[in-house]
């Protein structure tokens, strides 16, 4: 009698077939909106980090929207190096507030 998990790894002629593997690269599980490359996601992150270091009057709507188009970018740097949190709050200053850690909640 053949088992469930046999049946699972065995195709109609009964000959042994390889599960497919569930484990997708980084790169295909966050990718970029269209348009967007490394270099635009610097672009973005430098003008994120003018508007936060305005002391006041900061124009939030563009900072969540730096926020989302360089998402993923982030995501791939924190999931492919062992980044210390004062690196990545630095490279993302919105990170230090309420406002910057909701809008990048929001995307999970």
């Amino acid at each position: 009698m053949e088992t469930s998990t046999a049946r699972n790894h065995n195709n109609d002629m009964g000959e042994k077939k390889e599960p497919q593997s569930t484990k997708r690269r980084i790169e295909e599980i966050f990718e970029m909106p269209e348009g967007e490359t490394a270099e635009t996601c610097q672009e973005h992150v430098k003008a994120m980090k003018k508007e936060m270091a305005r002391s006041s009057n900061r124009n939030l709507a563009m900072v969540k929207e730096l926020m989302e188009l360089t998402h993923s970018h982030r995501r791939q740097w924190f999931l492919k190096e062992t980044v210390p949190i004062s690196s990545f709050i630095e490279e993302y200053p919105a990170l230090k507030t309420p406002f910057g850690v909701s809008v990048s909640e929001r995307r999970r």
